[in-house]
């Protein structure tokens, strides 16, 4: 094969590699769009959650108090919350942050 021929092969593999590929990009937008679809169809046709026959009214709310908590998710390998105890008062909010979002401030 001389030089003309593998430049000439080249130039034909760009115009015809290149349109197939955008046909694959094309066929996996298409599947993800489908499967997306039947998700929100799989969604949208569950029955919707019966209200309770006759609830019990929560009146005051106390504090709320949580002594050595720990969870740990079925597929994880680690406790995500180990041992921890906290208050919760009425009209206060509690987040839990993991190692990468805490920070101490440093005075």
């Amino acid at each position: 094969m001389d030089a003309g021929e593998l430049i000439t092969m080249q130039v034909f593999s760009f115009f015809i590699f290149g349109p197939l590929q955008e046909i694959g990009n094309i066929l996996l937008s298409y599947r993800e769009a489908e499967a997306s679809l039947n998700n929100f169809d799989t969604l949208m046709k569950k029955v919707p959650e019966l209200e309770p026959a006759s609830p019990k009214a929560l009146n005051n709310i106390e504090p709320l108090s949580f002594k050595g908590v720990s969870f740990k998710h079925q597929s994880a390998s680690h406790k995500a919350i180990n041992n921890i105890s906290f208050d919760a008062r009425i009209g206060e909010t509690v987040a839990f942050i993991g190692s990468i979002g805490f920070r101490e401030n440093q005075r």
